[in-house]
């Protein structure tokens, strides 16, 4: 019977362990992706003022294709809509951070990486 509780405890002492240790290796994750976020945020804001505008992200657009001014505007505009919260035009750290920290939520921090990543690589170039 001794035997019994011994092993028991010894399971949960192990159980907690793992479970304290995903949860410090998700909390990593979180931290390296928000950190790609931030990275990904410093990289449109090329006069690093704390906001992203229009002008700097048409330029960014570029790095990726050729687009002729009509649909980079557009997709300079779409852009915007979706981070802008306050309707000034333009994307402030905070803004960003809000709608990042829902992709960590809603995809997971693997997810967010990967996506920042992706994104980092093709910018930097």
């Amino acid at each position: 019977m001794i035997w019994t509780n011994h092993c028991s405890l010894l399971q949960l002492l192990n159980l907690w362990i793992c479970l304290m240790m995903m949860e410090w290796k998700y909390t990593f994750m979180e931290d390296e992706a928000r950190s790609k976020a931030t990275q990904l945020f410093a990289l449109f804001d090329t006069d690093a003022n704390g906001f992203i505008d229009m002008t700097e992200i048409k330029q960014t657009f570029t790095k990726f294709d050729d687009l002729d001014e009509s649909l980079l505007a557009a997709a300079a505009a779409e852009f915007v809509d979706l981070f802008d919260d306050d309707g000034d035009g333009q994307i402030s750290m905070q803004e960003w951070n809000n709608k990042t920290e829902a992709l960590i939520r809603d995809h997971g921090a693997a997810n967010s990486i990967a996506f920042y990543s992706e994104y980092i690589g093709l910018i930097s170039k």
